[in-house]
This record gives C-alpha cells, sequence and structure tokens, in this order.
C-alpha cells in the first residue's frame, strides 16, 4: 500500500481554504488542519463522510465510483494541484466513511514532520523507521497498528504520503 502526503503551509486567519485540504496526517486520524473563512476545519480517516471532505477541501476536481485493490468498489474524491501534484479522498460505499487519505502535495505533512520532497534519510530519522519494500516499485515507511501512515519513497526522496485505516475496507497498492 503506498500513498503519499506533504507538507504544511500556514494560512493566515480569514483567507481561503486551500483547496484540497492540507496540515498534518495525524497518527490519530485526523487531517488538518485547513482554514476556512477563518476557522480551523478538520476531517478524520474512520469518521468523517464525503460532506465533511468538501466542507475541509473544497469541490474537488472530479469524483468518481472506482474499484479499487481486489475489485472492491470505493468513492473517489480527486483533487489536482499541479501536474504531478494531487490528493485523494476515498470513501467506502456501504458505510460512506473516509478510508484513505492520500497526496503528493507538499501542503501536507505527517505527524513527525516528513513531507513530500525531503530526503530519504531525513524520512527515516523523523518517522523512526526504515523503509521496507511496497507494492510496485518503491519502498514505504509504515507507521500505527490502528490507523496507518505511509511514506512513500522512490529512491532517496520521499514521493508521497498517506493515511489509512484498516477498519474501512478499502485496499490501496
Amino acid at each position: 500500500m503506498s500513498v503519499a502526503v506533504l507538507l504544511l503551509l500556514a494560512v493566515p486567519a480569514g483567507a481561503a481554504a486551500v483547496e484540497g485540504g492540507e496540515g498534518i496526517l495525524g497518527r490519530d486520524g485526523v487531517v488538518g488542519p485547513n482554514v476556512v473563512n477563518g476557522v480551523p476545519v478538520t476531517v478524520q480517516v474512520g469518521v468523517s463522510r464525503e460532506p465533511d471532505v468538501v466542507a475541509f477541501a473544497g469541490s474537488p476536481t472530479s469524483a468518481e465510483d472506482i474499484e479499487v485493490e481486489g475489485g472492491a468498489p470505493a468513492r473517489l474524491l480527486l483533487y489536482r494541484c499541479g501536474r504531478f501534484c494531487a490528493t485523494r479522498y476515498y470513501f467506502e460505499p456501504a458505510s460512506g466513511l473516509l478510508g484513505v487519505v492520500s497526496t503528493t502535495s507538499r501542503r501536507f505533512a505527517t505527524a513527525a514532520g516528513t513531507a513530500v520532497g525531503m530526503s530519504r534519510a531525513a524520512a527515516i530519522r523523523l518517522e523512526g523507521r526504515r523503509p521496507r519494500q511496497a507494492c510496485g516499485d518503491g519502498t514505504e515507511i509504515v507507521t500505527g497498528r490502528s490507523l496507518y501512515t505511509i511514506v512513500g519513497i522512490d529512491g532517496r526522496r520521499v514521493v508521497g504520503l498517506a493515511l489509512t485505516s484498516p477498519d474501512v475496507g478499502i485496499g490501496l497498492c
């Protein structure tokens, strides 16, 4: 399972929300905050639903029903932030709950401070774990027990972040 999360950028009070969201991918499943109309807003994996994410991240670039690993259905809200930059929010259709947040945006970071673009060595130091083989071509650092923070590493750099709950039935590889 490989997913990406990016660097936290400060937003002044009263500023417009950052499309796609921003903030920390917390070990407790909370993502954010993103300042919306001067108010800090968060979402939480395993708790939040699609309207909560739209309130947090704004209108998505696209929204569609997809199949993920093993053919399981999922709802995807996609937020493009550049040519090679996107944040994805995946929902389990049966429960409607947010199951995975993955990003290659520099506007997110892990609770330990790891962000997209950082060196592999810095991610290892911050997360306190060595990378392991990921599905596909890269390596990943996985932290947590009931919720997983995933740091995707390609060569010598962090290329993405993700936060996922094994309690919500969405498997990504």
